[in-house]
């Protein structure tokens, strides 16, 4: 499945599937004023800021994110903040079939390459294993 291209104006989902970004908020306010400054819009998700002991909110308000990500027309991208050890349990949160239904890019790497395979494989979608949001400044 071929994704779109990107365009100025586009507008770029930020979601954090694993690790709270509590601790790294500066860099990802710097990577948002950074994509904001080469033309694209940025809308975080709505639970980036939580924390649920080592994971940036419940598996499910983090699976809820990707999702609504995914379904919202006006979202052209959607890229990880950074990484972690608790993508793995959004595997089981997530309708692949709505997802599938919607291709978007998709980017991050570390512990999200097993929900880059998961998408690859039950939606046929090819996500990039790529730069988490806050390598991006």
């Amino acid at each position: 499945m071929k994704h779109n291209v990107l365009k100025k104006g586009d507008t770029i989902a930020v979601v954090a599937p694993s690790r709270p970004i509590c601790n790294i908020k500066k860099d990802i306010d710097a990577s948002i004023k950074k994509i904001q400054r080469r033309g694209f819009v940025v809308k975080p998700g709505k639970n980036i800021n939580k924390k649920d002991y080592y994971s940036a909110g419940t598996a499910a308000e983090r699976a809820a994110d990707i999702q609504s990500a995914f379904t919202d027309p006006k979202i052209k991208a959607i890229i990880a903040a950074t990484g972690g050890a608790t993508a793995n349990l959004l595997l089981e949160n997530l309708d692949y079939r709505s997802i599938k239904k919607n291709p978007k890019i998709f980017m991050g790497y570390s512990d999200l390459t097993m929900l880059l395979s998961a998408i690859n494989k039950k939606c046929g979608l090819v996500p990039f294993y790529g730069p988490n949001f806050r390598d991006l400044t």
